[in-house]
């Protein structure tokens, strides 16, 4: 299952315009997918997809992105890593992918209806950007998979 998600990932990342994504963003994703009994609607090739159309819009897959501002100032300045969770400086890849998938059953929780909406604002506020991150991630599947 590793190497299939990881030769996915990476299929994935290049289409998002990412031809050499960064190994260590890669592998802490897919150990984290891969170790995930419940993944995003049963299936773990979308739920990678979907944290890779995450790690492109939040951080353009870096491992210490510059934030993002707005009239000079920082967006979140609690942001940190490739998914910008709020997980602290200095946490680990592998914590902050295993993190980012524990956020998504959270969000399957509190908010069923557009289960990611919490990663992005919230079940009210962001459920339009979230879908639209979903939305992403099945086209990206449709063109990348078997």
């Amino acid at each position: 299952m590793i190497e299939t998600l990881t030769a996915l990932a990476v299929a994935l990342a290049t289409v998002l315009g990412f031809p050499h994504p960064s190994p260590p963003i890669l592998s802490a994703a897919v150990a984290a997918v891969a170790a995930d009994s419940r993944p995003l609607e049963g299936s773990a090739d979308l739920e990678i997809a979907v944290m890779m159309v995450y790690a492109v819009a939040e951080s353009r897959l870096e491992e210490s992105p510059k934030p993002w501002l707005r009239g000079g100032v920082p967006v979140d300045s609690l942001g940190v890593g490739p998914w910008q969770e709020h997980v602290g400086q200095g946490t680990p890849l592998a914590q902050q992918a295993t993190y980012w998938v524990h956020l998504v059953h959270e969000g399957e929780a509190i908010c069923p209806a557009h289960p990611l909406a919490p990663l992005s604002g919230g079940c009210e506020r962001a459920w339009r950007l979230a879908d639209r991150r979903v939305a992403e991630a099945r086209d990206l599947l449709s063109r990348v998979g078997p």
